[in-house]
Parts: structure tokens; C-alpha cells; sequence
């Protein structure tokens, strides 16, 4: 963000270099979205892996995803991520540094979807949820969250929409440093509703 001190700096980089290893750390603003994104939708990995405590995750492990999910991808100025993450897609806004994105894990020994929501916030300081509402999302019951904490200190507004299909379970999520949540919001929610599960 602007202004930022050094030390803001290099605990950005700390965090990142915990989460992805010290090749992806740097890029402040991109990556400290890159790194709450890939935080807030690896953990639901911890709801399948009993011994998966708080951050220390492998976030190198592969899991199976889903192949059935359809979606126009967001619009300029967000740009389809190309570096290897947990993630099944991620876009970051050029202007604000948001990002869009979804996860997908199949498994026929699923979480209920409360306890997905609350396995994915561990770790956020400050956490508020502002909002949630069970939700008919393709075909299926969705739980729809508006999440406000921090991560090392830097204030984030989340949007997050879970359900199963298939026996998978999708997250899909929208996260803006908090001064810009409302400005590409309208974005999320036309990826929402172009985002199909067959």
C-alpha cells in the first residue's frame, strides 16, 4: 500500500516467503493480496487433514479439483494469474490490487459448510463477520460471508461464497484491501453469476 514503511515491507515479505517460499516473495501490493487470497482458501484444506493446524499448511500438496465449473472471466483491469498456487483460477486488479478467484476440493468425506467458513478464517486478526446468509448458489444450498480482519496488520474486506456439488466444494472469493472493497464489488458479482457447475 502507499506509504508503507520498511517494516511493513519486510513483514510482507515474511509472511510471504512462510506461505509460498522465498522465490514468489516480493511485488508488495500484488502478492500481500496474492498471499490473504491463497491463505483464506488453502486452510479449507485443514478440514480434510486432521493434524493441519492454523498457517502450516503444505500448500504444495496437491488435492483433486473439480472439471466441471464454467465462468467469464473477470474483466479489465484484472489479469488471470499464471504462477502456481492452490488455486484452481486467480485474477488481481491492476488498480486496486483486488482479487477474484475460486478453489475447488473433491472429496467424498466433505465438511459442513459453516465449518469450511470458520477453518478458512484461522489465522486473521481483528476478524469481523459483517454478514451471512445461507443462499440457493447452482442448484444447491451456499453460505454467502462478508468477512472484515487484518493480516500483518493491513485491513481486508472479504467476500466468500461456499457450496458443495458433485462432492466438491467450491469457495469462491473477492478480497480488496478495506478502501477498496466497493469499487470493483459489481465485478465479483458478475463472476458470480456467470460461475456454473455442471
Amino acid at each position: 500500500m502507499p506509504g508503507q514503511t520498511l517494516e511493513d515491507q519486510q513483514q510482507q515479505k515474511s509472511l510471504e516467503q512462510k506461505l509460498f517460499g522465498k522465490a514468489s516473495a516480493g511485488n508488495n501490493m500484488i502478492s500481500n493480496c496474492k498471499v490473504l487470497f491463497n491463505f483464506l482458501l488453502g486452510v479449507v484444506v485443514c478440514t480434510l487433514n486432521a493434524s493441519c493446524v492454523s498457517v502450516n499448511l503444505d500448500l504444495n500438496q496437491k488435492y483433486p479439483k473439480s472439471k466441471n465449473a464454467s465462468y467469464s472471466q473477470p474483466k479489465s483491469p484484472f489479469v488471470k494469474q499464471t504462477t502456481e498456487t492452490n488455486l484452481d483460477s486467480l485474477w488481481i486488479s491492476q488498480e486496486t490490487k483486488s482479487t477474484i478467484g475460486f478453489y475447488s476440493i473433491c472429496n467424498k468425506n466433505l465438511p459442513p459448510l459453516r465449518n469450511a467458513r470458520s477453518n478458512s478464517l484461522n489465522g486473521i486478526e481483528a476478524l469481523q463477520i459483517l454478514k451471512e446468509d445461507v443462499i440457493q448458489y447452482n442448484e444447491r444450498e451456499g453460505l454467502r460471508s462478508t468477512i472484515q480482519g487484518k493480516l500483518e496488520g493491513f485491513l481486508f474486506q472479504i467476500e466468500s461464497v461456499l457450496f458443495i456439488k458433485d462432492s466438491c466444494l467450491f469457495e469462491i472469493s473477492y478480497v480488496a484491501y478495506k478502501e477498496n472493497y466497493d469499487k470493483e464489488k459489481e465485478t465479483f458479482n458478475l463472476f458470480l453469476n456467470s460461475f456454473k457447475v455442471r
